[in-house]
């Protein structure tokens, strides 16, 4: 696991079995010297996911936080493809399969119950 140095991430990076690795934004580091160790590919996305809740969607619920993950997983993956190729892996990716509103809505597929 490869964080910043916030204490928020050394309890979680303790139960990683290849150990927690930090790189010091405060000291102006941004990549571990003579290594490949950032946070830059991690910090991309959650920058994506920013930009997309708080210009797009305004608001994330719960219920459909997982398509919401599945979409900016989407488009992070997507993101060096012109718009073209990007519409052709969309329809390779639904031809043949069929999702009605009002199942996506009472039931959505990838919905995980809140824990407790």
């Amino acid at each position: 696991m490869i964080t910043d140095e916030s204490r928020l991430h050394t309890k979680l990076g303790r139960k990683f079995e290849g150990g927690h690795k930090v790189v010091r934004h405060k000291w102006r580091q941004y990549v571990k010297p003579g290594t490949d160790i950032h946070s830059n590919t991690v910090e991309g996305v959650f920058s994506l996911i920013r930009r997309g809740v708080m210009g797009t969607f305004h608001s994330i619920s719960r219920k459909h936080l997982p398509n919401y993950l599945n979409e900016f997983q989407f488009r992070w993956n997507t993101r060096h493809t012109d718009d073209g190729e990007r519409v052709s892996r969309v329809i390779k990716a639904v031809c043949g399969k069929r999702l009605q509103y009002r199942e996506s809505v009472e039931n959505p597929p990838y919905f995980v119950p809140k824990a407790g």
